[in-house]
C-alpha cells in the first residue's frame, strides 16, 4: 500500500505577513483581521453600568495590549469615557488595522478601568502600570517608538489621558491647607505616594 504523504500546516500572523512562497510562487494570504476582535466583542459581558455604580466590584483597572508588543510599532492607547469599556473602540481599531500603512507604524493598547472610581485613582493606575509597561519593554532593548506614544482618551478617558501629562505639584494642595503634606499626620497607605514618571520623552 502507498504511504499518504506527511501534511504539514503552517500559521502565520495576516498583520505581519502579507505574501508567502509557494513552490517559488509568491502568494498573496487571504486573510480576515476583524474575526479576532468580533469573537472577543461576542464572548465579552460587557457590563459598563456596573463598573459605573459599583466601581468596587468590576475588575480592577487594567492596560491591556490589544496584540503582543511589537517593536518599533508606536503605541497607540485607547482610553474610553463614562459608562463605557475598551470594546467601544473595536470599530476603530479594526479600521486601523486594516489600513497597511498605519498598521506597519501603530500597534493598539487599551485602558480598562471602573468609571464609577474616582478619575484621579483612575489616572494614578493608568500612569503606574504605563510605566511599569513602559519599562518592560525598553528591557528588551531600546525602542524609540516607545517614546512616540499617542494617548486617545473620549469623555472621562480625556481626563484620564491628560493627567498622563499634566502635574499639579502642590497648587491644589496650598489652596485647601496652610500646612505642608509633609507635616500632615497619617498613615503610610493613607498619604500619597508619588508614582514614577516613565523615562524618555513625554507621553504625547
Amino acid at each position: 500500500s502507498v504511504m499518504p504523504a506527511p501534511i504539514a500546516i503552517e500559521l502565520y500572523d495576516p498583520l505581519r505577513i502579507r505574501e508567502i512562497d509557494v513552490c517559488g510562487v509568491p502568494r498573496q494570504l487571504t486573510r480576515d483581521i476583524s474575526a479576532p476582535l468580533a469573537a472577543a466583542l461576542a464572548a465579552s459581558r460587557w457590563q459598563p453600568f456596573r463598573a459605573f455604580v459599583s466601581p468596587g466590584t468590576a475588575q480592577p483597572a487594567q492596560l491591556r495590549m490589544i496584540e503582543p508588543y511589537q517593536r518599533g510599532k508606536i503605541p497607540l492607547l485607547f482610553v474610553h469615557g463614562l459608562v463605557s469599556d475598551p470594546l467601544t473602540y473595536v470599530d476603530v481599531a479594526n479600521e486601523l488595522r486594516a489600513d497597511p500603512r498605519l498598521n506597519a507604524r501603530y500597534q493598539y493598547w487599551a485602558f480598562d478601568y471602573p468609571t464609577g472610581a474616582p478619575f484621579l485613582e483612575s489616572a494614578a493606575k493608568l500612569r503606574a502600570q504605563l510605566t511599569a509597561a513602559y519599562r518592560a519593554c525598553r528591557a528588551k532593548g531600546a525602542d524609540p517608538a516607545l517614546d512616540q506614544m499617542t494617548i486617545v482618551g473620549h469623555s472621562l478617558g480625556g481626563l484620564v489621558a491628560q493627567l498622563q501629562v499634566t502635574e499639579s505639584r502642590t497648587i491644589l494642595w496650598v489652596h485647601i491647607s496652610h500646612r505642608p503634606p509633609s507635616m500632615v499626620v497619617a498613615a503610610a497607605t493613607t498619604r500619597p505616594r508619588p508614582v514614577p514618571r516613565p523615562t524618555g520623552r513625554p507621553l504625547h
